[in-house]
């Protein structure tokens, strides 16, 4: 069964706009594609993204945990980087308003390793969403769903 992630940027940046709402919905949305049938049988899992990912305690039929509304401070690149370095197998979705700090050697290495994998996908959320991280293409949340579904039939 294919395991898929949803790690949701908790960034203090995420407050503004309703992008943490925007995230929150989403989240439902790929899980009713799940549920229904819409999209391959998947292990959908959730994460939370700030200094570190955090994996949440989620099941799928339940409302989402009130970490992936608890945005504050800024959050690492790198963590998120070692994060799928680790799950190789795994095909995750960052949904981030994409205003990511590269200010470092390290944070560019690991931005580059995020937007050049094939297992991940990043959806941009907020009408402010930076729309080109690395050179990769951030998918408009407003088209997502259709991509992703396509994405994880394939």
């Amino acid at each position: 069964m294919l395991v898929l992630w949803l790690i949701c940027d908790i960034s203090g940046s995420m407050v503004e706009a309703g992008k943490r709402f925007q995230g929150r919905s989403l989240i439902r949305e790929i899980e009713q594609l799940g549920r229904f049938g819409y999209i391959p049988d998947v292990d959908i899992r959730l994460a939370t993204w700030g200094q570190e990912v955090i994996p949440c305690s989620w099941e799928s039929d339940e409302e989402v945990p009130d970490q992936v509304l608890n945005c504050r401070e800024a959050s690492d690149i790198t963590a998120l980087a070692g994060f799928i370095t680790e799950r190789q197998d795994d095909r995750l979705i960052i949904l981030s308003d994409c205003h990511w700090s590269l200010d470092s050697e390290d944070a560019s290495i690991a931005a580059k390793l995020v937007c050049e994998s094939e297992s991940v996908r990043v959806v941009g959320l907020g009408a402010d969403a930076n729309m080109k991280v690395m050179n990769r293409a951030v998918i408009p949340c407003e088209e997502s769903i259709v991509l992703i579904e396509e994405w994880l039939s394939s």
